[in-house]
């Protein structure tokens, strides 16, 4: 997830970028070169709701949260799995690449 965040506001070569768990981005926040679309589970261990929220504020309409979920709540076959969670991000993310990839 950190990846695509820091690839969107490095000015990588991308037309869109779409980040699941992105630890470390509301330290290096910045503006994007392309669309961009973040998602965070709520109760991940590894990224504080705090910094979830630092980047929400960063980048308004550009953050999907689902409070209930964990790190890793796509990974299917996981403990942290959470099925409705994962089907609606994977409904969101195509969706956002259908409209910002050609």
């Amino acid at each position: 997830g950190g990846y695509a965040y820091l690839a969107a506001i490095a000015g990588v070569d991308v037309d869109a970028a779409a980040e699941f768990d992105g630890a470390g981005i509301a330290q290096h926040l910045g503006d994007p070169y392309c669309p961009l679309l973040c998602f965070f589970g709520g109760r991940d261990e590894w990224i504080p709701r705090t910094d979830i929220a630092t980047v929400e504020a960063h980048h308004p309409g550009q953050v999907v949260v689902y409070e209930d979920a964990e790190h890793g709540f796509m990974r299917d076959g996981s403990e942290s799995y959470d099925p409705e969670s994962a089907a609606d991000a994977w409904s969101r993310m195509l969706e956002f690449f259908a409209d910002n990839l050609s």
